[in-house]
C-alpha cells in the first residue's frame, strides 16, 4: 500500500522543517506526500509541537527564514 494512503489513518506530528518546507511550498516535499499532509489538514490530523514554533522563531531572528507576516500576528 502506497505511504499516503496509509497516513490517513493517522496523527501526524511534523518536523520543523517539513512544516516549513510544506508551508512555503518547498518542491523539496513529494506532491504524493503533500497530497496526503493537505488531506489529512483537512481531516485536523495534523499537528505541530511548541518547540517547532520556537525554532521557526529562531530562524526568523537569525535571518535564516523570512515570514510574510509578523509572527506576533
Amino acid at each position: 500500500m502506497p505511504v499516503h494512503k496509509q497516513l490517513k489513518q493517522y496523527k501526524l506530528l511534523l518536523d520543523t522543517h517539513i512544516w516549513i518546507w510544506t508551508m512555503m511550498g518547498s518542491e523539496k516535499i513529494n506532491p504524493h506526500f503533500r497530497a496526503s499532509l493537505e488531506q489529512n489538514a483537512k481531516n485536523e490530523n495534523i499537528f505541530i509541537s511548541a518547540i517547532s514554533i520556537w525554532e521557526l522563531g529562531m530562524l526568523v531572528a537569525r535571518k535564516r527564514v523570512e515570514l510574510e507576516m509578523d509572527c506576533l500576528d
